[in-house]
């Protein structure tokens, strides 16, 4: 017995974890910036402005909730947020403090069955044109 329960948590475990291998968060349901590597996406201040949702990669998945962090000189703004998009008074904060960086954290995305799942953190680099 104890023998086919430890087969079946190895088993459930490793399936966790391909599953979650192609998971990717993006800006905007564009696709050409789909965070992957070092979880790190720049974007131009514009840009992001003009979109401020963030998206799954995967159809089947749709954001719940995140944080967005923000440096604001010694002090770290954060700021929640219920479902996916990026209200107009958190833009105006962010335009308020002007930092070069974002930070995403705590996002949970939502299966079409309502399960619930994490994702890691990634960084918004906002640069100038």
């Amino acid at each position: 017995m104890k023998k086919i329960f430890f087969t079946l948590a190895i088993l459930f475990t490793i399936n966790a974890a391909f599953s979650q291998s192609d998971l990717g968060i993006n800006l905007c349901g564009n696709t050409q910036n789909v965070i992957k590597k070092n979880n790190v996406i720049i974007i131009s201040k514009e840009d992001f402005f003009n979109c401020s949702e963030v998206t799954a990669n995967n159809e089947n998945l749709t954001i719940v909730s995140f944080s967005l962090g923000i440096s604001a000189g010694d002090n770290y703004i954060e700021i929640s947020i219920i479902g996916n998009k990026i209200s107009e008074k958190v833009i105006a904060t962010i335009k308020k403090y002007n930092p070069s960086k974002l930070y995403i954290e705590k996002i949970k995305l939502s299966s079409k069955k309502g399960a619930i799942q994490s994702v890691g953190a990634f960084t918004i680099i906002l640069k100038t044109k």
